[in-house]
């Protein structure tokens, strides 16, 4: 973490901003050519999204994205990646899966052969705690570590590895 990496080129009418949450990386937004930039303040932005569900639900669609590719971008191999390739073609197929404190990875609906990496939070392997994977580490989860125990609150992002994805981005990995 805390490389400085190009994640995406936003267009005319396009958001940023306003994805606080436990699971944001930091960055900034530098502009590439003259615009024009409007702000909402939260509050006003609060009273027009409680008004337009179908807006809320587009807006934190499009956050989560962002801060997804982010992830990826600065906290991975997949940094070589162009954005493009990976709006596309990983990110609508991975799967959040939030993690709580003292579940063993056997209590979430993972498949063996599955991609996993550790958005946020401290999963600890029993066997080899030393072994344990960090933040932007990646893994195929096996049977074996249905064991493993999340120390904390967190986040996993699944890649099923029956895609197409899989098969194109397994060498990167």
């Amino acid at each position: 973490m805390g490389k400085t990496v190009s994640v995406a080129c936003l267009g005319p009418g396009e958001a940023f901003g306003g994805d606080r949450s436990d699971h944001s990386l930091p960055y900034r937004a530098r502009a590439a050519a003259p615009g024009q930039l409007v702000r909402l303040p939260y509050k006003a932005a609060e009273r027009v999204l409680s008004q337009q569900p179908s807006v809320l639900y587009q807006l934190q669609s499009r956050l989560r994205r962002q801060s997804q590719l982010a992830f990826f971008k600065q906290c991975t191999p997949l940094g070589v990646v162009p954005s493009l390739i990976l709006s596309r073609r990983l990110l609508p197929r991975l799967v959040e899966q939030p993690l709580q404190a003292g579940k063993t990875l056997a209590q979430y609906p993972l498949t063996s052969g599955d991609y996993l990496w550790l958005r946020q939070g401290c999963l600890l392997n029993p066997a080899v705690p030393e072994g344990s994977p960090q933040v932007g580490e990646g893994w195929v989860y096996t049977i074996s570590q249905r064991d493993w125990v999340t120390q904390t609150d967190g986040l996993l992002y699944q890649l099923p590895c029956r895609t197409l994805e899989w098969n194109e981005l397994k060498p990167l990995l």
